[in-house]
């Protein structure tokens, strides 16, 4: 029922074709859009899915189908609870750095300044 689509935005936008039972893909949630969950057939299949979605669904442009959505581990509640905490400081740190780089202007290279010497 789901596995058509899913299959499609795999062999489109992901560059991977990982095998689908129909009967381990069901529908999660009541948040719109729902979350879909597959089993897939092994954990060397996951890795795989896993690593080409990063790669090639990263790199998606902002108007693309395929620009919202993202492929997850299933994780435990503590796993998710850790994820997310490290995902919500990563952001945090960058836009710190972005606010630093902001507020301190770059000083440029003078390409006519003398080397370093050596002596110590």
């Amino acid at each position: 029922m789901y596995h058509g689509a899913l299959l499609d935005i795999c062999e489109n936008f992901v560059g991977y074709k990982p095998w689908i039972d129909d009967r381990k893909c069901r529908r999660i949630g009541k948040s719109s859009p729902r979350r879909l969950l597959v089993t897939l057939s092994s954990d060397q299949a996951v890795a795989e899915l896993l690593f080409h979605a990063r790669k090639n669904l990263r790199s998606a442009p902002k108007g693309s189908p395929v620009a919202s959505i993202y492929f997850n581990p299933d994780l435990s509640p503590e796993e998710a609870e850790k994820a997310y905490l490290k995902r919500k400081e990563r952001r945090e740190r960058l836009l710190s750095g972005a606010a630093a780089e902001t507020a301190t202007p770059a000083t440029p290279l003078d390409p006519l300044a003398a080397p370093f010497s050596d002596a110590h």
